[in-house]
Parts: C-alpha cells; sequence; structure tokens
C-alpha cells in the first residue's frame, strides 16, 4: 500500500512544473490518473474523495482492531462536515451554498444529510442528530450559543471542541485493542495529534479570538503524547506568537505553525515504518501520509493557480525530500 504514495521524484515533477497544464500532465503519471477523470466539485474536493477511498480500501484489508483504527480517524471527515453544518445554519447560509462547502463523505455517513439540510435553527439540527454518535455532544453544547457577530463565533468553538474531544476519545478507544510496542507505536502517534491539536488551537484562541490563558483552557482536548496537564497551562500562556512552547520551538521564516505541526505528525507517522513489522500502526501511518499527501497536491494546485515559485511552494508543502537527496529512489 504504501507504494501507492507519491515518491521524491514525483514532487520535484509536480512542484516544478511550469503551469496548472504541465501539473496535470504530470499527476496523469500517478495514482491520481483516475480522480482527473472523475467529476467532482473542484480538485481540492477530488483530491479529498480519493484520500477518503483509500482510508476505507485499507480498512476493509485489515483485521478487525486495525480496521476501527482507521475508521475511527475517517471520522474526522464527517467532524468537519458536522461543524461546516452547523457553522451554516448558525450562520443563516444557504443550504444550497452550504452543501457546496462540504468535504466527500466517507461511505455509510452517519450525518442524515438530506433531514439536516431541511432544518432552520441549532435546536431543529440536533433532533437531526439524534439517532447519531454526535447527538449528545451537539444537544449539550446547545445550552450556551449566542447567535450573532463574534458572539455566534465564539459559541461554535464550543461545539468544535466537543466534536474534536469526540474524535480523539474514539481514537484513544480503539488502544484497548493493542498490546506492547503495537499499543505504544500507535498512542505516539494519536497523542502528537493531539498535542498539535492543542498548538494550533492555541494561536487561533489566543491570537484570532483574543481569550485570556484560562479561557483557551477550556477548548482543549484532554488526551496527549508529550504534554501533560502542567504544560498545557503553560502552553495557554503563550500569546500565539512566535515558536509555541514545548512542541514546535523552531520557527522558520515563511513556514507556518500549522504546517511545522503537520510536518511533526509527518515525522511521528514515519517512524512506525522502522518499528515491529506487520502492526497496527502501519495502517495509521498510512492513513496519515496518504492524508498529508493530498494536503500537499492541493498546496501544489493553488500555489500554481497563483503562481508561486518553487521555493514557495516547498515552504508550504508537509511533507518533501528533493530527488537528490533521495537518490532519485522515490523513498
Amino acid at each position: 500500500m504504501f507504494g501507492e504514495l507519491l515518491g521524491a521524484s514525483d514532487y520535484e515533477l509536480l512542484s516544478n512544473a511550469a503551469d496548472l497544464a504541465e501539473f496535470f500532465a504530470a499527476l496523469r503519471t500517478t495514482p491520481y490518473a483516475s480522480t482527473l477523470r472523475s467529476e467532482s466539485k473542484n480538485f481540492a474536493f477530488a483530491v479529498r474523495g480519493h484520500w477518503v477511498a483509500r482510508v476505507e480500501k485499507v480498512a476493509k484489508l485489515m483485521p478487525s482492531a486495525a480496521r476501527e483504527l482507521c475508521l475511527a480517524y475517517l471520522a474526522k471527515v464527517e467532524l468537519e462536515a458536522l461543524k461546516t453544518l452547523l457553522r451554516g445554519i448558525l450562520r443563516g447560509v444557504n443550504r444550497r451554498q452550504l452543501l457546496s462547502m462540504l468535504p466527500p463523505l466517507p461511505t455509510g455517513s452517519r450525518i442524515p444529510l438530506t433531514e439536516f439540510l431541511a432544518t432552520n435553527n441549532l435546536e431543529e439540527a440536533a433532533r437531526a442528530l439524534k439517532r447519531t454518535p454526535y447527538a449528545a455532544a451537539v444537544a449539550e453544547e446547545i445550552k450556551t450559543v449566542s447567535t450573532g457577530g463574534e458572539l455566534a463565533d465564539r459559541s461554535l468553538l464550543a461545539f468544535e471542541t466537543a466534536l474534536d474531544r469526540l474524535f480523539f476519545a474514539g481514537l484513544a478507544a480503539t488502544c484497548q485493542f493493542f498490546v506492547g510496542s503495537e499499543h505504544t507505536t500507535i498512542k505516539r502517534v494519536i497523542g502528537t495529534l493531539a498535542d498539535t491539536t492543542n498548538v494550533l488551537a492555541v494561536e487561533r484562541l489566543r491570537k484570532t479570538f483574543g481569550l485570556t490563558p484560562q479561557a483557551a483552557a477550556n477548548y482543549l482536548v484532554s488526551f496527549g503524547f508529550r504534554m501533560g496537564g502542567a504544560q498545557r497551562r503553560e502552553l495557554c500562556e503563550w500569546n500565539g506568537e512566535g515558536p509555541a512552547p514545548f512542541l514546535l520551538r523552531e520557527s522558520r521564516p515563511g513556514v507556518a505553525l500549522a504546517t511545522l505541526a503537520r510536518q511533526l505528525l509527518c515525522r511521528e507517522a514515519i517512524k512506525s515504518l522502522f518499528t515491529v513489522p506487520f502492526h497496527a500502526g502501519l495502517a495509521l501511518a498510512y492513513v496519515l501520509l496518504s492524508e498529508i499527501e493530498s494536503s500537499n497536491l492541493v498546496t501544489i494546485y493553488e500555489a500554481k493557480q497563483w503562481g508561486m515559485d518553487h521555493a514557495a511552494i516547498l515552504r508550504r508543502l508537509i511533507f518533501f525530500r528533493s530527488a537528490a537527496a533521495a537518490g532519485d529512489s522515490g523513498a
């Protein structure tokens, strides 16, 4: 399955493409050729759909415990869609426009989309979700909702945090199926994902919403690998400017914190490839690296649209090795 991922020479070819026509010509020589032939809303939607299909395909091939792990991670797509739907309903977005904003949903999605789009307010939306795993989290947060402007935006934070915690609870629950080094590897990757989620959340909460450290602490997920309670409290004291404490101390000019965070997650996923063979951590690593690859493709595509130079593209990629450094092996 790892052989389907793009190699260093593929990234060189794509990132050095002179324009979008050359980019698409290069992409047609990769496993993404079928994606380009499909009818979709846009390139990002098509690539994201390709990733969802990959995860579902791999999950079917895995033993039951590893399959549950892959599907628990894939649940993030539903949660992203649910956040978009709730945000749109609260802000009164036209339903046709709201539908166009959704990511490609997995097969057998648990969101009752038709019923949900027919709702007019959050109370009706909560009732539409009553037979889903998200019902309790949404119903609880409705009690704190305010409408209009900045208050509405802050209310949505509570919804988003509740759904993020639900996602990590689902991932953490799958860890009980694994023991020994397999359990350690999986928990390390999931914990790193939680840590990076918290760092990016604090940056947004402190810079965009201007929350106090005490208020920001209410919107973090509790699961993590490197950061315990004391570290999370110190993280909330960070004002969102410059290097983040504990996790991403390095700061590279022109590289966004979100990119640095996902590069760290990418490194943790790659470490899974060099542990014991035939473990569930390999499936999780493939899911993560495949998702990162799709993000890289969208980054290159958008950069070509805007006419960015090669150096600017590389600064935005989550993971990249030059062909020269990798011996053109793609390894």
